[in-house]
């Protein structure tokens, strides 16, 4: 689990795509720090569980991680899909679905 949140944050962070994400921080499930409103866009990771089966004489490892994207809301429409100046939560949730499924996360 540590190495694929590790890795989550590693791709998050060094993308081109999201470089207009201020913070990408490791966070406990359902428990976010205080951020700032100089620190959103902000994006926390949070590792929540991890199961091992066996498949076809293979072990598999199914890890759940959450990501908790904090955008700050000032005229409601416009938060949450964007304008010309900033992306709305709905452009950063593409940005990283995009970002995440583009890598082969080990």
């Amino acid at each position: 689990m540590k190495s694929i949140v590790k890795q989550i944050k590693t791709v998050l962070s060094s993308s081109s795509t999201l470089n207009y994400i201020k913070k990408f921080e490791f966070v406990a499930p359902r428990l976010l720090p205080d951020i700032t409103s100089s620190q959103v866009p902000y994006i926390g990771i949070a590792p929540v569980s991890t199961s091992e089966s066996w498949v076809a004489q293979r072990k598999q490892a199914v890890n759940r991680v959450e990501l908790y994207i904090v955008n700050y809301i000032q005229i409601l429409e416009n938060s949450i899909i964007g304008d010309t100046v900033k992306p709305g939560l709905l452009d950063i949730v593409n940005d990283v679905s995009s970002v995440i499924r583009g890598e082969r996360l080990l």
